[in-house]
């Protein structure tokens, strides 16, 4: 809430107006946005800000996928691990019972 007031001073709109619109998004009280002197400007930059927040948190998980596969590309040995070829011909071979 606080972030959303600080973005909506930067459009100049004063505090205590930028509180009212903000905890009236917040509670739902209007489904639709008021009809007032400067509203479309405070939603547009509502809107602004949702996109970019949106775009930073795909671009880092972009980034996060990256990272991990060239830890896997550089870290992985080649082949089938010993461990996963053990474990079916462990399988395959059950051990006789007495």
């Amino acid at each position: 809430m606080i972030f959303a007031v600080a973005m909506m001073s930067i459009e100049h709109i004063p505090t205590n107006v930028a509180s009212k619109i903000v905890a009236s998004i917040n509670t739902g009280a209007d489904t639709t946005p008021p009809h007032g002197r400067g509203t479309s400007v405070v939603y547009a930059a509502i809107q602004g800000d949702f996109a970019q927040a949106t775009r930073v948190v795909y671009l880092a998980m972009a980034g996060i996928m990256a990272a991990s596969f060239l830890v896997a590309v550089r870290r992985m040995e080649r082949g089938i691990p010993a461990e996963v070829t053990e474990a079916v011909e462990a399988e395959a071979s059950p051990e006789p019972t007495a």
